[in-house]
């Protein structure tokens, strides 16, 4: 039977031999010689293990599945919503990246609330001020008026016309003149619109709007006005009256049709219509 050699042991915390100090260790070496070396302290190691409900202190240890345990404890996973943030704990991996992508969303948001959008239609609550100028490829629409300035004098251009589709009415005071008058010029716009009125144009009479069916739109010295064809109730040619424009005169007036030869008879209600022919 070979000898058993024993390197090293560990003295038991109460050792039953007064010549082996409280937690020391005895090497043996391979001459035979015995070392005997002191312990830090004279109690044993407490391990606390992956269910104890004991307290940790620096008199213990925890053991390696423990240790997993306090460390798992402390991770915030993605669906636990009850633990708060603090610097006693981390985020997992997942519940990382939910954070930051919330924080994205975030800042998205105030940048969208905050700033114009280049590619979709946006609109702004204040006013916003182009330094170096504005160009558009499509329709400028300004509803409540238009103030053109330039640093040049140039030649304004009167009775300019805008149109609001909004109102039955044509206006060119919406274009606001300042006590500096040279430094503003005015263009004429021209808007393309299914609203308003030929009476509400500046250079057409009011009366335009009103005027009968049939009537002509003469243009006088200083605007447009509606000539009433005129409605007899005869029926027979030798009655009709046709309006012409007496050009030495400047207006209208009205001869019988049989000076003009063969025209085409009236209807039963009388003359609708107006033939413009000219005197010379």
């Amino acid at each position: 039977m070979k000898d058993v050699i024993i390197k090293t042991k560990s003295i038991p915390a109460q050792p039953r031999s007064k010549n082996y100090p409280t937690g020391a260790s005895v090497v043996r070496s391979s001459s035979g010689n015995t070392t005997i070396i002191p312990g830090s302290s004279g109690d044993s190691v407490d391990i606390v293990k992956e269910i104890d409900i004991k307290s940790l202190t620096d008199k213990n240890v925890l053991s390696s599945l423990r240790t997993l345990l306090e460390i798992r404890s402390r991770i915030i996973a993605t669906d636990n919503t009850e633990t708060e943030l603090s610097e006693e704990n981390t985020l997992s991996s997942l519940r990382a990246l939910e954070e930051i992508d919330k924080s994205i969303k975030s800042v998205l948001q105030t940048v969208e609330k905050t700033y114009l959008n280049k590619t979709n239609p946006d609109s702004a609550q204040r006013v916003i001020t182009f330094l170096e100028g504005l160009t558009s490829d499509g329709f400028v629409e300004a509803n409540s008026g238009l103030i053109v300035r330039s640093s040049k004098k140039t030649t304004s251009l009167s009775n300019a016309l805008i149109e609001d589709s909004n109102k039955d009415s044509i206006s060119h005071d919406l274009i606001e003149e300042e006590e500096n008058a040279e430094n503003l010029s005015t263009s004429l716009l021209e808007v393309t619109t299914t609203g308003g009125t030929i009476g509400s144009l500046d250079n057409v009479g009011p009366q335009a709007d009103t005027a009968l069916i049939g009537s002509l739109l003469a243009k006088g010295s200083e605007s447009w006005a509606p000539i009433a064809p005129v409605q007899s109730g005869l029926t027979d040619y030798e009655h009709m009256l046709i309006p012409v424009f007496h050009t030495i005169r400047q207006q209208w007036i009205f001869i019988p049709a049989d000076r003009f030869g063969e025209v085409v008879p009236p209807v039963s209600s009388g003359f609708p219509y107006v033939l413009p022919l000219t005197l010379l």
